[in-house]
Formats: C-alpha cells, sequence, structure tokens
C-alpha cells in the first residue's frame, strides 16, 4: 500500500500518541495538533492524506474545524475520531459537511486500522478509476505517433516491446520530435496504465529547487518552505515518471537519482526516507555520451538510465511523414473551432515538404495552427504560411544569396508578396523596383505559389 500523510487532530497528548502509534505500525506518516487553529494551519501548510479529527478542542468545540478542513484541503479526507458517537444527530452531521467515517472513543486499534485501510484503498481505486477514464477518452496512444514513414514505424514497434517491461526506458531526439508523446505511449501501453503519469522538464527548473520537484520537501527544510511538499517521485506512486531533459540535471540531483534508480529509496530535502515504486522514462536532446565525456554526466547513472533506448529520428529525415501530420493537425484544430477549413492545398503541402522544420514535430504543428487562422479559404494556401517556410522551400535559401543580396531583402521579397495578396505590380512599388524585377525573383526563388490562380 503507498505511505500516506496522516494527521491526527486531538487535544489530549495521550490519545495522539497512541493514535500516531497506530498508524506509524501501519507504514503511514504521522502528525499531531492539539488545537483548532493550530489543526487548520497544518492542513494549509501540509499535503496530507487524511485528519483524524476530534470534534472538541479548548478553542473550538463546534463543525467548524472540520468545515475549515474541507474548504481549504477538499482533496483530504477526514475520519471523526469522537466520544459522542452514540449521539446520531452529531455523526450525521460531521457526515453531512463532509466526514469519510467516525470512530468511537475510548480508541481500539482494530477500528483505526480497518477505517484507515478502508479509506487508502477507496482512495487508490479512486485515482484508478479517473485513469483509466482518461485512458478510454484518450484512444490508444499509440495511434497519437502519426507517421508513415519506415522510421516512425519502428518507433512504434520498440515503444509497444518496452512498454511490456518495467525497465527505465531512454528517449532521445531533437526538441520537438515528439519525445513525451512516446514517453505516454510507454505509460498507457504498460500494466501501469491506471497509475499516474507524471512528467517533469529537468530544464525548466532551478537547479537549487530540482530535489525539492523531484523528491519533495519538509517544512523549514530551507528558506520559502514554508509547508511540506511531495515530489515528483512520491506523486507517481506506482505509475510512472517522465523527467525530460536530463542531461540538465545538476550534479546533487544526479547522485540522488542514482540511489532510487538502485534501491527505491530517496530522501526528501529535509531527510525523510522515502520508497518510490515508480518506472522511470527519461528522455534528452542532448548527447549523453559527450556530456559523459566532459563530466557533466555521471557514468554509473548513465548505464542506468541507458538500458533501452528510443531514437525518435527529426522530421527532415521522414519527410514522408509530414502530410500526414499537417493534415492531423488540421482536422485537429478545426474539431476545436469549426471554422470550416478541410485541407492543405497541392502547392501549400509541396511547401511544407520542402521545409527543413528546425523545430520538428512540435514547429509544424504550430505553423499549421498559425497558417489556419490566418486563412479566409476553405483550405491552407501558400499565401497563409510563414514567410520563414516559403523562404525555406527554395534550394539557395541556407547560402549565399546572388539576387537580391540578402536573406533579408528576399524576406521583404516575401513579406510584399503576401501583403499584397500577389499582386506583382504593388509588391514592386512597396520595395522600390520595377515589376519585372520582381517577376524575375519569383521565378528564380521558386515563388510562383504566391500569385494567385
Amino acid at each position: 500500500m503507498q505511505q500516506a500523510r496522516i494527521l491526527v487532530a486531538d487535544d489530549d497528548p495521550v490519545i495522539c500518541d497512541v493514535l500516531r502509534e497506530i498508524i506509524t505500525g501501519l507504514g503511514h506518516e504521522a502528525a499531531c495538533t492539539h488545537t483548532a487553529a493550530e489543526t487548520t494551519a497544518s492542513v494549509e501548510q501540509n499535503d496530507f492524506d487524511v485528519v483524524l479529527l476530534d470534534l472538541r478542542f479548548p478553542d473550538c468545540a463546534d463543525f467548524s474545524t472540520l468545515s475549515t478542513i474541507r474548504k481549504k484541503s477538499p482533496k483530504t479526507d477526514v475520519i471523526i475520531v469522537t466520544a459522542e458517537a452514540d449521539d446520531l444527530a452529531i455523526v450525521s452531521e460531521a457526515v453531512r459537511l463532509g466526514a469519510f467515517d467516525y470512530v468511537p472513543k475510548p480508541i481500539r486499534e482494530d477500528d483505526i486500522r480497518i477505517r484507515l485501510t478502508r479509506l487508502l484503498e477507496m482512495r487508490r481505486l479512486t485515482r484508478s478509476h479517473a485513469y483509466a477514464i482518461a485512458q478510454l477518452s484518450k484512444g490508444s496512444q499509440f495511434d497519437d505517433i502519426i507517421g508513415d514513414s519506415p522510421a516512425i514505424k519502428s518507433v512504434v514497434e520498440q515503444a509497444r516491446d518496452f512498454a511490456t517491461y518495467d525497465f527505465p526506458v531512454l528517449i532521445t531526439g531533437e526538441t520537438g520530435t515528439g519525445k513525451e508523446l512516446v514517453a505516454k505511449a510507454l505509460h498507457y501501453g504498460s500494466s501501469r496504465k491506471e497509475k499516474p503519469y507524471i512528467s517533469i522538464n529537468c530544464a525548466a527548473l532551478p537547479t537549487e529547487l530540482t530535489e525539492s520537484e523531484l523528491f519533495g520537501h519538509e517544512k523549514g527544510a530551507f528558506t520559502g518552505a514554508d509547508a511540506a511538499r511531495r515530489g515528483a517521485f512520491e506523486e507517481a506512486e506506482d505509475g510512472t515518471l517522465f523527467l525530460d531533459e536530463i542531461g540538465d540535471m545538476s550534479a546533487s540531483a544526479q547522485a540522488a537519482l542514482l540511489r532510487v534508480l538502485e534501491s527505491g529509496e530517496y530522501h526528501s530535502v529535509g531527510g525523510k526516507l522515502k520508497k518510490s515504486a515508480a518506472r522511470v522514462i527519461f528522455a534528452t536532446n542532448q548527447d549523453l555520451n559527450t556530456l559523459l565525456n566532459e563530466g557533466r554526466f555521471r557514468k554509473d547513472l548513465y548505464y542506468r538510465v541507458d538500458r533501452m533506448r528510443i531514437h525518435i529520428p527529426p522530421l527532415r529525415e521522414r519527410k514522408q511523414d509530414i502530410k500526414l501530420l499537417a493534415q492531423h493537425f488540421v482536422a485537429r484544430v478545426e474539431e476545436k473551432v469549426g471554422k470550416g477549413v478541410h485541407g492543405i492545398s497541392a502547392d501549400t503541402m509541396e511547401m511544407l515538404e520542402r521545409y527543413a522544420w528546425p523545430g520538428n514535430v512540435r514547429e509544424l504543428k504550430n505553423e499549421i495552427e498559425r497558417a489556419y487562422i490566418h486563412t479566409k479559404d476553405d483550405i491552407i494556401k501558400p499565401m497563409d504560411l510563414s514567410t520563414e517556410v516559403v523562404m525555406g522551400t527554395h534550394p539557395e535559401a541556407d547560402g549565399a544569396i546572388a539576387d537580391p543580396a540578402t536573406l533579408d531583402d528576399l524576406y521583404k521579397l516575401v513579406e510584399a508578396l503576401k501583403a499584397s495578396a500577389g499582386n506583382v505590380t504593388k509588391a514592386a512599388k512597396a520595395l522600390g523596383v520595377h515589376r519585372n524585377t520582381v517577376h524575375r525573383w519569383i521565378r528564380k526563388y521558386s515563388l510562383e505559389a504566391l500569385l494567385p490562380k
């Protein structure tokens, strides 16, 4: 059973000690408070799963503490521990206000154990059900990996194979190739598909907060740690943790991560020992061998991480996938917006397939969405594409250009043609050149698709 955080709120220190001993004996964490004010403050500052709550405190003898807990932390369940369990009116009101159950005083260990076990199992099943519903609504995650090239088919085949194992997987590829899409396919194609899937981008984390985000921290562990917080490993429980851009991890975080992979144990920032049963999937757009040689990545961690590898080729190496991807993105944005755009013209598709896509699938998706917004027709046309994509269709775009003199001049030409809706005379006037010159440039740089049909 997953370790839970439980707060015992009772003004009697003896009862608190007894309950704490029962809870820790069941393998869970326990904290204690003795006043209503202390209880509500602790719930606000910490992420408790359950509160065992007395209804009578020296500073509050009504249901307001229960109401505050349910309002401030709706994900926290409450079990009432009361000497007034025979008063059905009190018990009914507590349940109406959100209490899960009640335990009568004097306390018996079996009563606590049975109710806690039942509640925690119900919480686990609720989470599993939510993940199952989400998975059913998504369909197969493998179907979301769009492409018909041998390269992408190989990626899907590897992902299907690796999903059946519990070993770590390393996904490599340039930025924007779809590494997290493959990570999700590994999770939802595995026996853990009804468990949590947690994603962390290590490159987006400040170095000083990386360990806190991964392993959690205790209250007061560092300046600004006003409340205890769960880390990604604890949130993932026995599901999947996806760590993107692991090449950006600090040396100390790498050392802590190595321990989790070797023993399944880690320390939260502040010192508490915890256990993890999560499967870890890694991704990077960097060459880990280079980082290894430069002393920026641990050798022992590298051999733990790189056990099963999936490499996603860049889009420029699988251009036959561009058409399927572009059509998929048009259909997806049309489903959301309903503007009446149903496709992409042939000359537009030709431009898309000639472009190098340095930002890979993510850049293509953004380009299609931008073109969808700009188009005034029921299909996306060359005029709707960004100037960078249009300029990228000619063979000299990346090299020296004789006429126009610079890439900037060519950029201005494309912008002038787009601004004039392909009217060569207007474009020539805007550029301060003769229209015959503009015609010559259009032929030279294969920009005919920008002219009206």
